[in-house]
């Protein structure tokens, strides 16, 4: 099963961790298990995450052609949700 490591530093300015590039990343993953961890380097606060993941692979329908990349991947995302749901 792949894995992949963030780390993610605190950022002064918004007074918060940036966590766009983990949820962009996270759009078409099922994730299997995700393991925060804060530490702090010279005074530094971070947040490594592990994920474990499996890629969600599945056909993207027709009336998904006007999207860009990350919006076709949370359609499919919700496709999935609403189908599971039903």
């Amino acid at each position: 099963m792949p894995i992949r490591i963030f780390t993610i530093p605190y950022n002064p300015q918004t007074i918060g961790f940036p966590d766009e590039e983990l949820q962009k990343f996270l759009l078409n993953k099922n994730v299997k298990s995700l393991h925060p961890q804060f530490f702090q380097l010279d005074g530094m606060a971070l947040w490594t995450v592990f994920v474990e993941y499996e890629v969600v692979v599945s056909r993207i329908p027709a009336e998904s052609d006007g999207l860009n990349a990350p919006e076709r991947l949370l359609y499919q995302r919700l496709r999935e949700w609403r189908k599971e749901t039903a």
